[in-house]
């Protein structure tokens, strides 16, 4: 089973190189990497125990239960982790969140269910990001995500700019269009939330700071914990931690590979031109079709438009698709080349001790 106690050397804060290596990647302005931030985590990825900050889905919860047959079963002996819909009023908030999502893992154990359904089911972190992206953050299972949450925030910040490279949503950040980042960030209730209108005041917040006084962080050790709260994770973690062995061949190759028409899809809304086109063309294709099925118009000549208007506009709905398609992929190759450099940069840094011993915030 996980261990959920803080570990040992856990790096807490960013600095200024952390954050202009991440503004670089995603070629976004830093006001809106900490607009983010704020808003999902108050700014800070861990809290006070020096366990990183959790927030429990039991809508979540309920849905991945569904097909172990166990989400009725759920809902009835853990009410408060398990629910069929999304609420506020089951969430305990700070350090008791991990009471819930024990109750969770205990759940899991007493049902033969794997944990990992339980660890999909919080949200993680400095951007809070749900435990069941963690392919998207380029890991291989939700335990391992999950460990390397708790080591620092340097990694909090790789997740977030591999979460967003890999459901294209580094565009919306990059234009500032809040409303659109917060629909694909937060979901379809970010209107609940105001989370669009939250981040942009963050945003602006933060960019009238950078004018008036340069960010100057000062790294500085963290103390040192207690040997009785000292845990040893190579012991108590039955999946392998990260190294930085991991680490380096982990940079020797893209962070996820993802599916194409998935890419494709998740900028659907970008593309509505090139849609529209392709639509366009299907649709006089058909009515042509059509035309000459139902013989409404008998007139040889008119048989003979609608058949080279069908072929021409099959033909342009294919070279749109094709040239969408390879715009895409050529895309996701070049990001995935930015995230190999983001990655190798990243190892750099932490293996600078007066870069990776950074700033304690609470």
């Amino acid at each position: 089973m996980i261990d959920l106690k803080r570990r040992q050397n856990v790096v807490l804060g960013l600095n200024n190189e952390d954050y202009i290596n991440a503004s670089q990647l995603l070629k976004c302005e830093i006001a809106s990497i900490k607009a983010v931030s704020e808003i999902e985590s108050a700014g800070s990825g861990f809290l006070p125990s020096g366990r990183p900050k959790i927030l429990f889905e039991g809508h979540y919860f309920y849905r991945l239960l569904s097909p172990y047959g166990k989400a009725a079963v759920g809902a009835k002996e853990v009410p408060t982790v398990c629910y069929p819909k999304w609420t506020t009023a089951n969430y305990f908030g700070g350090e008791k969140e991990y009471l819930r999502l024990e109750t969770a893992l205990n759940f899991c154990k007493a049902h033969n269910i794997p944990e990992d359904i339980a660890l999909k089911s919080a949200s993680w972190g400095k951007f809070q990001i749900m435990g069941s992206n963690y392919r998207l953050c380029g890991y291989n299972n939700a335990t391992d995500f999950v460990n390397a949450m708790f080591l620092s925030e340097k990694l909090h910040l790789r997740m977030f700019c591999n979460y967003l490279f890999n459901t294209f949503l580094d565009d919306e950040l990059r234009a500032k269009d809040w409303t659109k980042f917060a629909i694909g960030y937060n979901g379809a209730g970010y209107k609940r939330n105001k989370y669009d209108i939250k981040m942009a005041a963050a945003y602006r917040k933060y960019k009238v700071a950078e004018a008036k006084v340069p960010t100057i962080s000062t790294p500085i050790t963290i103390p040192t914990f207690e040997e009785s709260e000292i845990v040893d994770i190579n012991q108590a973690v039955e999946s392998k931690p990260i190294t930085d062995d991991d680490e380096y061949k982990a940079a020797d190759k893209p962070a996820i590979e993802i599916d194409l028409l998935t890419s494709v899809g998740a900028k659907f809304n970008q593309f509505k031109t090139t849609i529209l086109a392709i639509l366009t063309s299907i649709g006089i294709s058909g009515a042509s079709i059509s035309s000459m099925y139902y013989k409404l118009v008998e007139h040889p000549y008119f048989q003979l438009a609608a058949v080279l208007t069908m072929l021409i506009g099959l033909v342009f709905a294919g070279i749109f698709m094709l040239l969408w398609l390879k715009h895409r992929y050529d895309l996701h190759n070049q990001k995935n080349e930015a995230l190999k450099a983001y990655n190798l940069a990243q190892l750099q840094i932490r293996a600078n001790p007066d870069l990776y011993n950074i700033q304690f915030r609470q």
